[in-house]
């Protein structure tokens, strides 16, 4: 019997934790001799849906602490001031690991403490370089990068961006995916556009994720102005929203929102648990990164 443990940094329904998910659900299909552990350095909706495949631990929030800190980290981004990367007390695992896995860039810090303890340490990286300063200096993330043995890479994009900053560790190369329904399965499209408001007929261009520039939403926006105007069939659908601390950002897009004349013709709507039977309806599917 083997024992793994997977840090995620929370349990949102975002790209990386959803990525996490689908996962371990394959891995408990396939490897049902596996024993899995999750760490969660913060809660999220998805929470439940992980305890089904594994034993999830939750890191203590001190939600005061927590406001302060990241009042601190905007007022540092403010000013120029790069804040310090700070790592929180971990729980007290007395458990022995064949492997401990960290998904995503925010989980290298934490690699230390099970490094330490003699466990092999990986990350699984899918972030590039704009992603990673928004949470640690390029200096630091390469000093960090020695927490981990080797990388799982979810492009090669990212081993090209690991190796131009000198980091020489072992990747392997595992491309992102994503659950998929029963190529039979029928949903009631004409029903999810009249939730929607739009026309039966209507052709709908979708994009989807969090709502920030680094998503290509203020792009959307754009192409949006230009081709409602000249085609009245057509309405364009964003599905994702803020998440976490990402509200300014949120706000403004919203207000560019707010001043284009767009007739209803743009729609955005929260993460949604149904994608499947919501995906159904959309003609186009404008994927982001």
């Amino acid at each position: 019997m083997k024992r793994f443990l997977f840090i995620g940094h929370d349990a949102t329904r975002t790209g990386a934790p959803m990525l996490l998910l689908h996962f371990l659900r394959w891995s408990k299909v396939h490897n049902p001799d596996w024993k899995t552990d999750l760490l969660l350095l913060c809660g999220g909706e998805l929470e439940d849906e992980y305890r089904k495949v594994a034993d999830v631990f939750v890191l203590p929030q001190n939600p005061d602490r927590t406001i302060l800190r990241r009042g601190i980290g905007l007022l540092k981004r403010k000013t120029g001031v790069k804040p310090k990367s700070r790592v929180p007390k971990l729980p007290p695992f007395h458990r022995t690991y064949d492997t401990v896995i960290g998904n995503t860039v925010v989980a290298l810090e934490h690699l230390e403490f099970f490094k330490q303890k003699g466990f092999t340490t990986v990350c699984w990286v899918h972030e590039l370089e704009y992603t990673v300063k928004s949470f640690f200096s390029l200096e630091r993330f390469v000093e960090i990068s020695n927490n981990a043995d080797k990388f799982i890479i979810g492009s090669k994009a990212v081993g090209k961006f690991l190796k131009d900053l000198g980091i020489k560790k072992e990747t392997n190369l595992v491309y992102d995916f994503s659950d998929t329904p029963d190529p039979g399965t029928v949903y009631d499209t004409a029903a999810e556009k009249k939730r929607l408001g739009i026309p039966d007929d209507a052709f709908v261009v979708l994009g989807s994720g969090t709502i920030e520039w680094r998503k290509g939403i203020d792009l959307f926006l754009q192409i949006a102005v230009r081709i409602t105007a000249a085609y009245p069939h057509i309405y364009f659908v964003w599905v994702g929203g803020k998440v976490g601390d990402r509200d300014l950002e949120y706000d403004r897009i919203q207000y560019d929102f707010k001043r284009l004349d767009l007739d209803g013709r743009v729609i955005f709507v929260d993460s949604r648990k149904d994608f499947h039977a919501f995906f159904a309806v959309m003609n186009v599917f404008a994927l982001t990164s």
